[in-house]
Formats: C-alpha cells, structure tokens, sequence
C-alpha cells in the first residue's frame, strides 16, 4: 500500500508493521497518508508510518499507547529521498527500547514532529534525521516522560539543520543531550530548544560545523546536569557561532558552563541572559572563541542568580575580544571580564548593580605575550555593590588605553582599582571615577605601568574613602600629565601621587585636594631615583581647596637621590582653612582669595615647616569679596 492506508494493532506479535511501504526502484513519487496505531498488548519490533526504498515518504503517522515496543519506530523512512511532515505520537506510559525517528531521509527530512507524552524512549528521539538538510522539525517530550539518551529536532550528517524545535515539558527527563538541530558537516540555524520544569545533560541550541547561527535556548525551573550552549561550530578552519542566544531562568540550576555562543573561529553577537534566582555552576560566556574574534556579546544576570565561577562577555584564546556587555544586577560571580581577549581586548563594557563579586573585575583583558592590548574598555559599579578583589578598567601584557571605571554608591572595594594596569608597556589616557563609595581597602591608580610609560590618566574620588595610596598615573619610566581630584569629605587613608616614576620622568602633573583629607603626604610629582640619569620632576601642581587638610607633608616634587632637577612646580590655594604639616619643592604659591575669606581668616596653615625660600607668590581675589580697606587675612602660616 502506498498511500491511504490505516493499520490499527491491539494484540499479537510482529517483527514489522508498516502503514506503507514501497520497494520498487520505479515507484509513485510518495509514499503518504498512511496511519499506524498499536494500542493494547500488541508487540513489534519495527513500526514505521510509512517507508519507501527510493521515494519521499509524506504526512504517515504513528500513534503508541499503552505499549513496549522494540528497537525502532519511525513516522516515515527513505532509502533515497526525502522524509516530509510525518508524525509520532508516543503516550500513556508506553515504552520504546529503541530509537524514535519522526522522520528519517536521505536527502532531506522536514517538518516531521514527534509528541511523546508519560512514557518512556530508552534511546535516541530524533525529530528528522538525513543525510542532508533537516529542517523544521519538532519534538515535545512532555507530562513526566523519560528519554535515556538524546533527544534531537533535527539532524543532519552532510547537509544543514536549520530551524527545528525541541521542547522538553513537565518533569521530564533526558538522561544524555538536548540538541534544536544538528549539523556534521554543514550549518546549524534557527533551533530552538525550550525546557521547563524538566532536566537534561548537556543543551545545544545549535551544534554546527561550519556555522552555528541565530539558534535559541530557553531553560525555566529546570536543572542541567552538564553545559549549555546556545550555538556551537567546531569545524577547526572555519566554525562560527553568531547571534544565538540563552536565556536561563525561574530557580534553574546548571552544573557547569553556559555560553551563549562557542566556536573554533569567531563568536559574535551571542546573548545570555540568567535571571530570576538561577544558578550556574561553573562560568558564563557570552562568546568564547578558540582561534579568532569574539565581538559584540552580551551577558545578563539578574534577580538573585549565583554564578560560581567566571562571567564573561566575550572570551577568545587566540585573537580579539571587542565590543562586549556584561551586565550583573542583585547577583553575584567570581570574575568578571567584560572581554577577555589574546591580542587585543578593546570597547568591552561591564555594568554591575547591587552585584556581589568575590575575586576581581576587568573591563578589558589581554594576554597575548607578544602585542596584547586593551583599550577604550568600560567598568561601571553602583548601587550597594561590593567586590572582593580589584577592578580594572583595562589589563594587558603591552598597552593598557583610554579604559574607563565609574563607581557610585558601592559598598566596599576590598582591593585596588585601576583605570588601566599594563605589564610591558604604556598606560595612557585612562579615567577612574569614585563617587559615594563606603571603603576602597587597597591602592587606586589611574593607569599602571610597569615598564612603560603612565599618561595622562585622572583619578576623580569624591565623598568616599580610600584605605592606602592613591596614584593618578604610576610608570617604570615617565610618568606625566596625569591628573587627581579629591572632593566633597573624601579621605585617603595614605599617601597621593599626582606622577609616579620608577626611574624616569615625573611631569605635568596635577593633585587637587578639596573639602577632604590626606592622612599622610601629597605628591605633585614623584620619582625613585637610581641615580644613573638624570630625571625631570618639574611643572607638576599641587591645589588645595575649601579647607583641604593634609597630615603630612606635601611635595610639589620628589626624588630620593637629588633636588636638582625639581623645578617649576606650582601650589595653589583656593580658599580658607586649610592646612599640611609642611610644604617644599615649589617655586611658585598662587593664591585665590574666595568671596567667602573675611578679615584675619587664613588660607593655609602649616603646622610644621613652610620651605619656600625663593618661591615665587601671586595673589588674586574673587569678584564680590566681602574684604574692607586695610582688612587683612594671611596666607600662609607656618609652625616654624
């Protein structure tokens, strides 16, 4: 019979039962609409809708109830063709101790769909399965049913899988994976995966060779023994995984890495998004590539989750990391890398809210021995948060540039921050911003050089303490044009360094101190003389403002080894009461006269020692000063 054919078992025994089946190498081009129902106690080894040895199989159906049945059931097979629109329905606490196909082809199989319902699939289910593409097929697994090994919407050995569906339901379980669709040797787009209230090992949404793209995986109250993956390529020249995305949720727990997209060359475009008290066992990644790019990712944890180990938006071990988010909100992590990348690691962003992380932050990470980089990366850090390690707007083994931190009302920072943090070579032009922070517990630094050049960098704090020294750039070699404000009742519990240098240059920098405390000594400009060159600590300025108090001593320059080459360095005092326990290395003294000053007021007392011979004075006065003929106010006082 080829087509219209209804078989309907409720008793016996049988090897095989076909609905249709055709064998003849000259055949109608279909075998189709023929239906198969096994119902009872009825027994066999082989059902099949329909199956044709050289032509399309179409639109059978197979319907189990109640049974136990053998090795293989299958909607619609070909020996040559292509398997369309067949259908399985498995139900009633029935069980199949083989293999389940929806449909089976050769060149093609779609848009078959398999329902299994409180039963049992002791091995694989397959929503279609061909040689070549396999697309638009369907498989519910569903109402406390159990696959033991892996469920599939579609899979293909030489073609592409493109836009299958698995939804796994209510307290079902698959003991091995859960794949949208499948591709050995072609391309994976477009699946979705859905899982809820059930469990797997591991999830792909895709699993590709060449590209794995636009694929979905959606997981709610459900637990995941192994990984998932929204989109995954391992072709080794060319794999890709682009624009998938994961979404965890609703108390589900998974035992070890999720990423939104993993391939051998790039991962670009991926999102994962983990909310509403989820829990991830090992790391997160929005990309993670092994030999290229991983660009414009994004990562979300939200609502309570827990991410044990690393959170990052775009990971790659070979090439550039760029253009990556994550975002933490009322969550927490261990790292977090916003992009780690090998060669460059550039434009990536990390937001983090009311987030606990308990190692360290980096905006930007690289690597790579030879030429890493991190550039133009951005860390911004609010709303009660508290990190357990320290931040970094940028990391790198060569040039750390142009990296931003932002933090505003954040609890604690238990270690350093640092704008831009560079192993070999420079770290200019990096900004680092602290706004209403309880405590930073270690150093806070600009930009980081350790045998390179720290430039142009700041450092903005501002209501907000910090436990030891701040630098607004730190270099092996020159340090220079980098620029510190302290404000509104700020406190560093240490030492300020507008410019500091190992052994170069401290120039052009600039410390303002204002309304806040230095509990020991202020640096405009700072070098650790070896004595084999001769080091230029010059131009740098000190500013204190609205009644700044230094404890210590402050140095318009400083070089262990000699005050020859301290020069033209400016102190400039705006305003009254404030204060240091001495002040040297300046040739110049400017002083602004507020509108606030009244007579016999004092701009700056020093407790100690004043060592100003020679310097240069200037004195101006603002515009509606309230100062009479003759008043007088002094400008400095000094202990002795």
């Amino acid at each position: 019979m080829l087509t219209g054919a209804n078989v309907s078992l409720d008793s016996g025994n049988y090897d095989a039962v076909y609905g249709g089946y055709d064998d003849t190498e000259v055949s109608l081009p279909e075998v189709f609409k023929n239906n198969v129902t096994i119902t009872g106690t009825a027994a066999t080894n082989i059902v099949c809708g329909a199956y044709s040895f050289y032509g399309n199989v179409r639109e059978n159906t197979v319907t189990i109830s109640g049974n136990t049945l053998g090795n293989v059931v299958c909607g619609g097979g070909t020996g040559a063709a292509d398997a369309i629109k067949n259908h399985i329905i498995i139900k009633a606490n029935s069980e199949v101790n083989g293999i389940v196909y929806g449909g089976k082809g050769v060149t093609s199989s779609k848009e078959n769909d398999v329902t299994i319902s409180d039963s049992t699939i002791n091995k694989t289910v397959y929503g279609g399965e061909a040689d070549g593409n396999t697309e638009n097929n369907h498989v519910t697994i569903d109402a406390n049913s159990t696959v033991k090994e892996s469920v599939f919407g579609g899979y293909s050995f030489k073609g592409d899988s493109k836009n299958n569906e698995v939804t796994i339901n209510c307290g079902s379980v698959v003991t091995g994976n859960v794949a949208g669709g499948v591709a050995l040797k072609g391309n994976s787009e477009g699946n979705t995966v859905s899982i809820i209230k059930s469990s797997a090992a591991n999830v792909y949404g895709g699993k590709g060779d060449t590209s794995s793209k636009e694929n979905n995986v959606e997981i709610s109250d459900s637990t995941i023994k192994k990984n998932v993956y929204g989109g995954y390529a391992d072709n080794d020249k060319n794999g890709s995984a682009e624009k998938n995305k994961v979404t965890i949720s609703a108390g589900s727990k998974v035992s070890e890495d999720i990423y939104g997209g993993y391939a051998t060359h790039n991962t670009n475009e991926n999102k994962v998004s983990i909310t509403n008290g989820a829990e991830v066992g090992q790391s997160v990644f929005g990309g993670y590539s092994l030999k290229a790019d991983s660009k414009n990712n994004e990562v979300t944890i939200n609502g309570g989750s827990v991410v044990t180990a690393n959170v990052a938006g775009g990971v790659t071990v070979k090439g550039s990391s760029e253009g990556n988010t994550v975002r933490i909100i009322k969550s927490s992590a261990a790292n977090v890398y916003g992009g780690k990348g090998d060669t460059s690691s550039k434009g990536n962003s990390v937001e983090i809210s009311e987030g606990t992380i308990s190692n360290s932050v980096y905006g930007g990470y690289a690597d790579n021995d030879n030429n890493s980089s991190a550039e133009k990366n951005n860390v911004t850090i609010s709303a009660g948060s508290k990190v357990s390690g320290s931040i970094y707007g940028g990391y790198a083994n060569h040039n750390a540039n142009e990296n931003k931190l932002s933090f505003s009302n954040v609890a604690e920072v238990c270690e350093s921050v640092f704008g831009g943090y560079s192993l070999k070579a420079d770290s200019k032009n990096n900004e680092v911003t602290i706004e209403g922070v309880g405590v930073v517990k270690a150093y806070v630094a600009g930009g980081v050089a350790l045998a390179g050049i720290s430039e142009g960098n700041k450092v903005n704090i501002a209501h907000s303490s910090v436990n030891v020294n701040v630098y607004g750039g730190y270099g092996a070699k020159d340090s220079i044009g980098n620029i510190i404000s302290i404000t509104d009742g700020s406190s560093v519990n240490k030492n300020v360094y507008g410019g500091y240098s190992f052994k170069g240059n401290s120039m052009d920098n600039t410390v303002t101190i204002d309304n806040s405390t230095v509990n020991k000594n202020v640096y405009g400009g700072y070098t650790e003389s070896d004595g084999a060159i001769s080091e230029k600590i010059q131009n740098n300025k000190v500013i204190f403002k609205n009644a700044a108090k230094i404890k210590g001593d402050v140095y318009g320059g400083y070089d262990d080894k000699s005050k020859a080459n301290i020069i033209n360095n400016t102190l400039e005092i705006v305003g009254k009461d404030n204060e240091a326990k001495g002040i040297q290395n300046f040739d110049k003294l400017n002083f602004f006269i507020t509108k606030d000053l009244i007579a016999n007021d004092t701009m700056l007392k020093v407790t100690g020692t004043a060592l100003i011979n020679n310097a240069e004075i200037k004195a101006g006065v603002e515009i509606g000063t309230k100062l009479n003929e003759n008043d007088k106010i002094n400008l400095i006082t000094a202990g002795h």
